[in-house]
């Protein structure tokens, strides 16, 4: 797989999932073996999403080297979840992934999330 095609697939699952009402691109670069995509995604009444991730082309795979997914209520006052890898919990287990869950305090284990990762798992979810 390119970056390109990447790119083109995350599109298709945020326009066509049944969870998202609407969405947003706000930043998109791309390159020949990397690509960046941050969006702001409407999920109606199940409330709104930010999220970002940079990916490269390992091999003809795609790797997802950084990410930031922000679930938050309707009104954006009311954290669901985020799932991210920032360094900055290297007590858990699967450091540097990790899961922000109602609370910022409230951080717990994770595994690596791309954007049709918390597409998928928010169609599980809410429906």
């Amino acid at each position: 797989m390119d970056a390109h095609t990447h790119l083109a697939e995350t599109h298709v699952r945020l326009a066509t999932s049944p969870v998202v009402l609407s969405y947003n691109v706000l930043e998109e670069r791309l390159g020949p073996d990397f690509g960046y995509l941050r969006v702001r995604v409407d999920l109606g009444d199940d409330g709104f999403l930010e999220m970002a991730e940079y990916f490269v082309i390992d091999a003809s795979s795609v790797a997802v080297k950084r990410y930031r997914h922000q679930w938050m209520d309707r009104s954006q006052t009311i954290l669901n979840k985020r799932w991210d890898n920032a360094p900055h919990h290297p007590e858990l287990q699967s450091f540097p992934h990790h899961v922000h869950e109602g609370s910022e305090s409230n951080v717990v284990s994770g595994k690596a999330m791309s954007i049709t990762d918390v597409i998928v798992y928010l169609k599980q979810t809410l429906i």
